[in-house]
């Protein structure tokens, strides 16, 4: 990604880049009037001119600070009326598709040699074809910008990662996401500020992301690749380093008593012992311990074997709710309701305006069938061609990422059962990121082979 073709299709001069970046502070002001969304705006704005002059900083800083725009969420930026009005991550989401659609046009990338756009370009063919039916047009074409973000940052940084250089970058700015978050979380376990409420009189800490299931997803699957690149260390000044880091976001994850991604963790472990050492199960046990003695955790746990349908949270309440919503989507098997409805439709027929709490239910119900089985064909791409970087690697430190995806991708899987996690910007720009990490690993292997 020498240079950027595409700014030579978008040129802003600075004059107006000072005059866009008055409007916008004003616009801010209108908003509210504190100072320091003033100052987010500003750097918002600050963003969007590196984005048109260095492409490839702008997407190793957007992986970097994209975890902290969620604080922004409430922020509705009025660009085009009172209707029209988009907070920054979705305004970020749209330059860059728009840019990045340029500079795959301009740099004539042949997207369909990287072997997931084919699933990925069918199932976003079916998103957009599917919002004529929506019953909310403009939530719909929501949902498909961000699909459609997704796709296009995962094909910028599958371009981007030609050497181990860039690939080193990419891995660094992926964690380097978590420095903030971590602060304000493990801020949030010492006080009340910023918690997430519950009905039993437990509180969660969200850190900078809207809900709890997002920054416990994430934590996640970080601590996932932190896993992987610990078992891949040779010093031990860098082990203690990423011990330590793992300390901090095990003890951020607990506080955010989200179970889904906890089990899902513990699956990525039993896989991660099988493909490189089995001491790690270790880890296993260790944790079960761990969460017995913890009481609010384990109260949590305890939750799932509930048999009250009523009780949010048990399995018999999750069954319960999915059984109601199957004649929903008996009534639009194969072309489902549109993206992002299911909250719309749950609120007509179960009185409360409720998400999947399963993302393959929500997949089959907003796309339909053939919505579904895109998704399983990304899902299986995803897994053999991980599986193939960690396999044919030629290094440890390209085996290491394949695996780190592996386990990474394993979370999401396990997590995705039980919550609404997938094609989530906060966390699906970090997945798919790792995945062109990957494609990037693929390349250099095959060109290193003889013609």
């Amino acid at each position: 990604m020498k240079g950027n073709p595409a700014s030579d299709l978008i040129r802003f001069p600075v004059p107006l880049l000072i005059g866009a970046s008055l409007v916008v502070i004003y616009l801010g002001q209108e908003i509210t009037t504190s100072p320091f969304t003033t100052i987010g705006i500003v750097a918002f704005v600050l963003f969007i001119s590196i984005l048109l002059c260095r492409l490839e900083i702008a997407i190793l800083l957007l992986l970097v600070i994209r975890t902290s725009l969620s604080i922004f969420s409430e922020v509705n930026i009025p660009l085009l009326g009172p209707s029209g009005r988009l907070n920054p991550a979705a305004i970020l989401a749209l330059t860059i598709t728009t840019i990045g659609i340029c500079y795959i046009l301009v740099k004539r990338i042949n997207i369909l040699k990287i072997p997931l756009s084919r699933p990925f370009l069918l199932f976003l063919i079916i998103a957009f074809s599917t919002i004529s039916i929506s019953p909310d047009k403009v939530l719909s074409v929501r949902e498909c910008g961000r699909l459609l973000s997704i796709y296009i940052l995962y094909i910028l940084i599958a371009d981007m990662a030609k050497d181990e250089k860039h690939i080193k970058r990419i891995v660094q700015a992926i964690f380097c996401s978590a420095v903030v978050p971590l602060m304000v979380g493990s801020y949030q376990i010492f006080g009340t500020d910023g918690r997430y409420g519950w009905t039993v009189g437990v509180t969660r800490i969200k850190s900078l992301f809207v809900h709890p299931t997002g920054y416990a997803s994430y934590l996640a699957m970080l601590l996932g690749i932190l896993i992987v690149f610990t078992l891949y260390s040779h010093s031990r000044w860098r082990s203690t380093w990423f011990l330590l880091v793992g300390g901090v976001m095990s003890i951020n994850l607990l506080y955010t008593y989200i179970r889904a991604p906890i089990v899902g963790l513990l699956v990525a472990i039993l896989i991660i012992g099988a493909l490189k050492n089995k001491k790690i199960w270790i880890v296993i046990p260790f944790s079960a311990i761990l969460v017995y003695f913890y009481s609010p955790l384990m109260g949590r746990f305890a939750l799932l074997l509930n048999r009250s349908t009523y009780e949010a949270g048990s399995l018999a309440w999750r069954f319960h709710f999915w059984q109601k919503t199957i004649g929903l989507v008996i009534s639009s098997p194969l072309v489902g309701h549109g993206p992002a409805t299911f909250p719309i439709y749950a609120l007509s027929s179960a009185g409360e305006d409720l998400s999947a709490h399963n993302d393959y239910l929500r997949f089959l119900f907003e796309y339909g069938a053939f919505g579904l089985i895109a998704h399983i064909w990304i899902i299986t791409i995803l897994f053999k061609e991980g599986l193939e970087v960690f396999k044919k690697a030629s290094s440890s430190f390209y085996q290491m990422i394949g695996l780190s995806f592996i386990a990474a991708l394993t979370i999401h899987t396990v997590n995705a059962t039980f919550n609404n996690v997938s094609f989530r910007p906060g966390l699906s720009w970090y997945l798919f990121s790792l995945r062109a990490v990957g494609h990037g690993i693929l390349r250099i292997e095959r060109s290193k082979r003889p013609s």
